[in-house]
């Protein structure tokens, strides 16, 4: 969804009436995750809360893009802005399927970040498998942040017990399975 607000807002300056219109909606729809959260509502609570609230307010939604694609050109601002809403619309609505998505995809985005910059920068490492490894430190290391494991301890940790173990049991040196 903050994609489709990006576009929208920066839609805005040549609809704005239009862009205003899908941000307010939008809004109503963060409004709904606040709640959500500030009252600690999960699982099936949640989602009866989403459907019951969110449910009409994207349909209305829903009703409201698919009249601007027969009033708006597909190359304009506004234009991208309701044709890339549209083409992913069923991620949408996931919104209202399932209890474990999250409208907003920005911490996501955020947490992948610096794996996205790294890719970025393997591209100069000057041969392909440093590259290579650079890329495989990289993700072993995200993945540890990921899991809440110290990546000084693991590491040192995992160069000690590798050499006795046999490579069917590496996969317990992960970082997600180790220290269990």
């Amino acid at each position: 969804m903050a994609h489709a607000r990006r576009y929208f807002k920066r839609a805005g300056e040549n609809g704005p009436e239009r862009a205003e219109h899908f941000l307010k909606e939008v809004q109503k729809l963060c409004e709904i995750e606040r709640a959500i959260k500030d009252h600690q509502i999960t699982g099936e609570e949640k989602m009866k809360y989403r459907t019951e609230q969110g449910l009409p307010i994207l349909m209305e939604l829903k009703t409201w893009l698919d009249d601007q694609v027969q009033k708006i050109a597909p190359k304009s601002t506004i234009g991208e802005a309701v044709f890339y809403t549209k083409q992913r619309w069923n991620g949408l609505m996931a919104f209202c399927q399932c209890d474990y998505t999250e409208f907003d995809n920005g911490p996501v985005e955020r947490s992948i970040r610096p794996m996205v910059v790294g890719r970025e920068n393997y591209l100069f490492s000057g041969a392909n498998e440093s590259a290579e490894r650079a890329a495989c430190y990289s993700s072993f290391f995200i993945t540890c942040r990921l899991h809440n494991v110290n990546p000084k301890a693991w590491i040192m940790d995992v160069f000690e017990k590798i050499e006795h173990l046999k490579p069917s049991h590496y996969h317990t040196l992960f970082p997600q399975n180790w220290g269990k």
